[in-house]
């Protein structure tokens, strides 16, 4: 099962998963490309408003810690919002946790 950690707290924002969907490549597949995206996101935000705090995207352990203006407000809330959409359908491979201060 892959657990996700999301929360905002003002213009900081930090996305932490663990674990694998197994048993099932396809989701494993989704959750690597919403996490990926919203990583990529941030490292090429050419507004000079997102800033990276920490990036660590190996398999099976994602940490994203970054700040940044609305740009950066709505690429996380894609991901939240991709995450918990994939949740609805398999709750038995993903756990999708969100706090906001």
């Amino acid at each position: 099962m892959t657990k996700v950690y999301a929360e905002r707290d003002g213009n900081r924002y930090t996305i932490h998963a663990q674990g694998h969907a197994t048993g099932s490549p396809e989701v494993c597949a989704a959750i690597s490309g919403i996490l990926y995206a919203i990583a990529g996101y941030v490292r090429n935000a050419t507004d000079g408003s997102t800033i990276a705090y920490d990036e660590r995207l190996e398999s099976g352990s994602v940490h994203l810690h970054f700040c940044g203006g609305p740009g950066a407000g709505g690429a996380f809330d894609m991901a939240v919002i991709g995450l918990k959409q994939i949740e609805a359908k398999y709750p038995d491979l993903i756990l999708v946790e969100y706090r906001e201060e």
